[in-house]
């Protein structure tokens, strides 16, 4: 598994939200599965477009990130992504909102 990022920055410039797009590229031999996707802190709405790539098929991950909510998270907001990938099966994307 290849991620564009994993640390996505948001700055709402007086915006109540915003939202950015994470590019996965499976660049393994076999099927890359994305089984789950764990966010532990509101504010955060994701959606994936595929869970299941073949060799050098890539996917798109949007993150929408809410202002208001985020404000009273106490904790840094992150999203857990668990594959099938023997490298990386679990992957964490932080995410830094301003």
């Amino acid at each position: 598994i290849q991620l564009s990022k994993e640390t996505v920055d948001i700055l709402f410039e007086g915006k109540s939200k915003k939202t950015d797009v994470i590019d996965i590229v499976n660049t393994g031999q076999s099927e890359l599965q994305i089984s789950s996707l764990q966010m532990f802190t509101s504010g955060l709405k994701i959606s994936l477009n595929k869970s299941r790539l073949q060799p050098g098929e890539s996917a798109k991950l949007k993150i929408t990130a809410y202002r208001s909510d985020l404000l009273k998270v106490r904790t840094r907001p992150c999203i857990l992504m668990i594959t099938n990938d023997p490298q990386k099966s679990r992957v964490t994307i932080t995410i830094n909102a301003k």
